[in-house]
């Protein structure tokens, strides 16, 4: 199979999508924290708010500008805390340590430990008003009840119950 044209080491090179620079590399003032540097910043800082990310993620792609947003807004108002951010594809320990189990992870530090998971502020004004008055998000609801407990005319069967059930009934629907 021919092309119609020659393919030169140019063409394909120029083609090709240009690979987007770490965000480490770009200029903000989320500071970018390793393994290495991550323990002893949390103990320099009072108030920390750490966004565990992976560069494909789509929903940190997406997070990135508001969160560099946010940091900017905060050193504008005078806001104390500082944002940081672990690439956690790169400093694995640092995500098995903080079971990290998907992107973004926010989590809230305090005095150089760990305080709460703070995932609901995503948008820049979330993250301001976080890090203004940074509070642990109320628990979770109580499960509901398991449809088996609720009162109904429906009859729960399970392996022990479904052959004795069936036998004493002449139509029943599965």
């Amino acid at each position: 199979l021919k092309t119609p044209f020659p393919r030169t080491k140019e063409s394909v090179s120029s083609s090709a999508p240009e690979e987007e620079k770490p965000w480490k590399d770009e200029p903000s003032n989320v500071v970018h924290l390793t393994d290495d540097t991550f323990d002893d910043f949390l103990v320099e800082e009072e108030s920390v708010l750490v966004m565990f990310y992976a560069p494909w993620c789509g929903h940190c792609k997406r997070m990135k500008p508001e969160f560099v947003k946010a940091a900017e807004s905060m050193m504008t108002m005078n806001i104390q805390g500082k944002l940081a951010a672990v690439d956690a594809t790169k400093e694995p320990k640092l995500g098995k340590r903080f079971e990290v189990k998907g992107y973004p992870t926010v989590k809230y530090f305090k005095k150089g430990e760990f305080a709460f998971d703070a995932g609901a502020a995503r948008k820049e004004k979330e993250i301001v008003d976080f890090m203004k008055d940074p509070k642990e998000p109320p628990p979770p609801p109580p499960p509901e009840a398991p449809w088996s407990e609720e009162e109904s005319a429906v009859v729960h069967l399970n392996e022990e119950t479904f052959k004795p059930f069936l036998k004493k009934r002449k139509h029943v629907l599965v």
